[in-house]
């Protein structure tokens, strides 16, 4: 029995936002470079998460600084550096950033 493959597809960084965007409430997956530590992380949650906001509004703007809002399933909200994002899993389908560009 053949193992199935998923075709991956490349895209760049601001595809890669606008993919997330577009998510917006559906559970997908991202793996980036963390700013800290420089070690690859994945996250898998929702973009878009409003409920359970405390202190109404962020101090800053995350677009501004290059960060993408991202509500991780197992540790809560987290931010997303745009430039550092490596793969995203979404709608059954894997898509490589950076990758033939």
């Amino acid at each position: 029995m053949q193992a199935l493959t998923t075709a991956r597809f490349a895209m760049t960084p601001a595809e890669a936002v606008n993919l997330i965007a577009a998510q917006h409430g559906k559970i997908c997956s991202v793996t980036f470079i963390k700013r800290t530590t420089g070690e690859l992380r994945t996250l898998t949650g929702r973009s878009g998460v409003r409920k359970g906001l405390k202190g109404g509004t962020l101090r800053y703007n995350p677009a501004e600084k290059g960060l993408i809002p991202f509500y991780d399933m197992r540790d809560g909200r987290r931010m997303i550096d745009a430039n550092t994002i490596k793969e995203i899993k979404a709608n059954g389908k894997e898509y490589v950033v950076g990758e033939r560009y």
